[in-house]
């Protein structure tokens, strides 16, 4: 026995919908940071970089998932792929990342902090222009690598500094 066709209209469209929604996940989840972020308005000097990220990222996915989704709007737009806005992205995140934790101002291996993201834009414009094209067809695993270990360093030096208190 087989549904009524509305039942399966009903779930073709809730299937739909929820497929849309998962493919803008990257865009509307930053809504939810953005929401508590603007009506704060005398928030500490070190939580800039995060308001600041949180707004850069929800712009960047927002590109990133239009260029993706370009079709589903009618369109078809010269840019199929959006590897250079990710690639993009990960280097603001590191660089944003990296001035909050210089603004929490522990005196923890400071200087080590400080030339983090100055190495790391030397070895991005390095592998930008010798090794990868930053618009490759896949996102730049090197890139996204680095960044997530000095992103590592970062957590474990503030972790290794709260248990010096």
């Amino acid at each position: 026995m087989e549904p009524p066709l509305q039942q399966v209209v009903l779930i073709k469209s809730m299937y739909s919908i929820l497929k849309t929604l998962l493919s803008w996940s990257e865009v509307w989840a930053l809504i939810i940071p953005m929401c508590f972020m603007f009506p704060l308005k005398n928030q500490r000097d070190y939580f800039k970089p995060i308001c600041y990220y949180i707004i850069i990222a929800f712009l960047l996915n927002s590109v990133a998932s239009f260029i993706l989704n370009q079709k589903t709007f009618g369109l078809d737009l010269p840019w199929h792929k959006n590897v250079a806005i990710y690639n993009l992205h990960s280097i603001f995140r590191l660089l944003l990342l990296s001035w909050f934790f210089l603004l929490l101002r522990q005196h923890f291996l400071s200087k080590i902090k400080l030339i983090i993201p100055v190495l790391f834009i030397i070895f991005v414009l390095i592998n930008f222009i010798f090794f990868e094209s930053f618009t490759e067809k896949k996102i730049s695993s090197t890139l996204h690598s680095l960044e997530a270990i000095c992103l590592l360093f970062y957590c474990l030096q503030y972790y290794l500094f709260l248990l010096k208190d």
